[in-house]
């Protein structure tokens, strides 16, 4: 069973067909064709499957990374792969992307330095202009996905979050933090709160 994944899907650009990413940095070496299922290896690791046709069995309304994928949404992956004698894939428990808030700015250089509170702890996050005190944000942690498919990775500057925008939570094309309503809750899944 794969633990750590990530699933893509965009129509316009790459037509009807699913991604699922096990390692992002690996090369692919080889492919094995099952059915409507394509194994990606990198030597004789599995890193990934692509999985054809999936409209005819779902539809998805989304375009690019699928941030948080409903069990009910695995559950029918899981079954192509079961019909194909595949690893399945876990839930996922967390998509890594929670509501924050501005608890202090510090400045460094020409930009500020926020430092996020995440439900119970304060983190600093990158360097970032037009946020204030106060604000609500959404924050990637490490170890979450990025739209574009690299992961947060702790680094040896302070930042241990990532402060997104409007374009990296696929809202608009801009590149503005994007702000939270004011009943967001912090510490909150913020993919997860239309589930409730």
């Amino acid at each position: 069973m794969f633990e750590k994944y990530s699933i893509y899907y965009s129509y316009k650009e790459i037509g009807d067909v699913l991604l699922i990413v096990f390692d992002q940095k690996a090369m692919p070496t080889s492919f094995i064709q099952k059915s409507d299922v394509m194994v990606i290896y990198h030597n004789s690791e599995i890193i990934g499957y692509n999985i054809f046709n999936i409209s005819k069995i779902v539809k998805i309304k989304t375009k690019g990374l699928i941030y948080y994928p409903s069990n009910v949404f695995i559950d029918i992956i899981n079954s192509i792969l079961k019909n194909n004698q595949l690893d399945i894939l876990a839930y996922y428990s967390h998509s890594g992307y929670v509501i924050g808030q501005v608890a202090k700015l510090e400045k460094d250089n020409m930009l500020f330095r926020p430092y996020i509170d995440v439900g119970g702890k304060i983190l600093p996050g990158q360097c970032v202009p037009h946020v204030i005190e106060g604000d609500k944000v959404v924050v990637a942690l490490i170890g979450a996905r990025l739209y574009d498919g690299q992961e947060v990775e702790e680094t040896s500057a302070p930042t241990q979050v990532h402060l997104c925008s409007n374009r990296e939570l696929n809202i608009s094309m801009d590149d503005e933090i994007y702000i939270v309503d004011e009943d967001g809750m912090v510490g909150e899944d913020f993919f997860k709160i239309g589930e409730r």
